[in-house]
């Protein structure tokens, strides 16, 4: 796993601090599953425009 550096809103900031106290989950973990979702849900869009270019 890679470390990367990225900017974010400062009600995503708040949002994602609010859930890892809800949940006890690290906010890493909270962006990663973001991440995933949002790859998932993406990924046939994703792969149709890499075809396309």
């Amino acid at each position: 796993m890679k470390r990367k550096n990225y900017h974010i809103r400062e009600d995503q900031i708040a949002f994602i601090d609010s859930h890892s106290d809800d949940t006890g989950l690290k906010k890493s973990e909270i962006i990663r599953q973001a991440i995933d979702l949002y790859i998932k849900t993406n990924k046939k869009k994703t792969t149709n425009h890499e075809k396309a270019t």
